[in-house]
């Protein structure tokens, strides 16, 4: 078998790699010494700081969260192209659902207004379905378990 790299690239590379060590150890000392010094800058300076407030007992914005952890659940088991199919068929589904009457999360501000996401997840089902019989193949074949996977996780995380 021959050689695709000589001793001098051998030697060439241990030498870069020896002077990068000591670059970074250099480096390193002139950053714990300039550290130093902004600490100080930064405890003697005042700053103007914004803070939120978030209140456990807000039910809206706690079952937005749930019904997020549930989303997130769901996609969890699928492939980054399969996540990409199920996100794309689920917000052409809510337009679908929107056009028709239906309220979903898109269309609703969930922490301002109270939201079920469970009679989302239901009707997202029922949806499915019909969308299925009327025009197959136009949402992904496993897009009806995808939504009872989803119902399912809502229920277990105990989203409204």
């Amino acid at each position: 078998m021959s050689k695709i790299y000589s001793d001098n690239t051998i030697n060439y590379a241990d030498n870069y790699i020896c002077n990068k060590k000591s670059t970074i150890i250099n480096d390193k000392s002139s950053i714990q010494a300039s550290t130093t010094d902004n600490t100080d800058t930064i405890k003697n300076s005042k700053t103007n700081t914004d803070s939120i407030q978030i209140s456990e007992t807000n039910e809206n914005l706690i079952n937005t969260k749930k019904s997020k952890d549930a989303l997130d659940y769901t996609l969890k088991d699928y492939s980054d192209n399969e996540k990409s199919q199920m996100v794309i068929a689920l917000s052409t589904l809510n337009y679908y659902m929107e056009c028709h009457g239906e309220e979903t999360p898109l269309s609703t501000n969930c922490l301002e207004h109270s939201f079920s996401f469970t009679n989302y997840a239901n009707k997202l089902v029922e949806y499915t379905k019909q969308v299925q019989e009327t025009s197959p193949g136009f949402l992904p074949s496993n897009f009806l378990d995808f939504c009872e996977e989803y119902q399912k996780n809502l229920k277990n995380l105990g989203c409204n």
